[in-house]
């Protein structure tokens, strides 16, 4: 339905304030789904504290709707509740890649529509709504079906190297499974031939090349273009657990850019510095060695 945010004809909860109360940070609590040998497994629990809407969800004039679509492979599903809650399980193979999922509360029969949480805008007033009307729009969730069988939460999975005919070093984020960072083909060479296979260039690679295009992707991902992709979604979910560990609120926006990249390649610059402290005695000690005995 995608209603979030989009001017509607009459009040509903989740859409800009047109009711209150408004809808908190644990309207939606959508663990990532468990799995088996066959199926998905989902727990979601919905909260929507409007004392109107829930008096009507009593009544069986309105329920819970759960609407699951996965682009990839078609499916559209669709599960109603009079409970905040929904269990239910998709089978591995109906779906690929990310999957959707939204929220409502909507109207089973047609009634004439007051709440006394309706914004000042709307007070005193009634709407003669009809069945499949939304009173609430919760935030969306989703989840991918390909990272969780993949697990791919490790940056390399998702952001590869590789050569290309590029000038200088660009980002291609047209592919689906991973974002590219496009290295001219005389640098691929020289990374890949000398660079990469050496364990003491790790740190300077990672808070330069690897620091750089984490914030070029960042900042110049569009939502339009990439929310669906798998790079995105796992890129989003290593995000959610730098959030959890540091009790930060990053997303994927260009104010946060710097401050994920920092947090995700756990601080580059401090061990750049360590790794060239080491580099520094390695040389020093191989300098001392090499030279010639005074007392000989």
């Amino acid at each position: 339905m995608k209603t979030k945010d989009k001017l509607l004809p009459y009040p509903v909860l989740g859409n800009y304030d047109a009711v209150y109360p408004l809808l908190t940070s644990d309207a939606v609590v959508f663990p990532v789904p468990e799995r088996d040998e066959n199926d998905y497994i989902f727990h979601i629990e919905l909260n929507q504290r409007n004392q109107d809407i829930t008096k009507l969800i009593k009544e069986g004039k309105a329920e819970y709707l759960c609407e699951v679509y996965c682009k990839n492979t078609l499916l559209r599903q669709r599960y109603t509740s009079s409970e905040p809650i929904f269990d239910f399980r998709l089978g591995r193979k109906v779906v690929n890649g990310h999957v959707d999922l939204e929220f409502y509360v909507v109207l089973t029969q047609d009634i004439r529509y007051t709440n006394i949480g309706f914004n000042d805008d709307f007070a005193g007033l009634s709407f003669d709504l009809e069945r499949g009307n939304i009173l609430v729009a919760f935030p969306s969730a989703w989840f991918n079906a390909k990272i969780e069988n993949e697990k791919m939460f490790a940056l390399g999975s998702f952001v590869k190297v590789i050569g290309a005919d590029v000038q200088d070093l660009s980002i291609d984020f047209g592919k689906n499974e991973a974002v590219y960072i496009q290295l001219p083909r005389r640098m691929y060479e020289q990374y890949e031939n000398t660079i990469k296979p050496d364990r003491d260039f790790k740190e300077i690679i990672i808070s330069s090349i690897l620091h750089d295009a984490l914030i070029r992707i960042i900042t110049n991902y569009n939502k339009e273009r990439d929310d669906d992709k798998t790079w995105a979604d796992a890129l989003k979910r290593r995000i959610e657990g730098l959030n959890e560990k540091s009790h930060k609120t990053f997303r994927l926006r260009p104010e946060d850019a710097i401050d994920i990249a920092d947090g995700l390649l756990q601080n580059p610059y401090p061990r750049l510095f360590d790794s060239l402290i080491v580099l520094h005695q390695r040389l020093k000690m191989s300098n001392t060695q090499s030279e010639p005995n005074s007392e000989q």
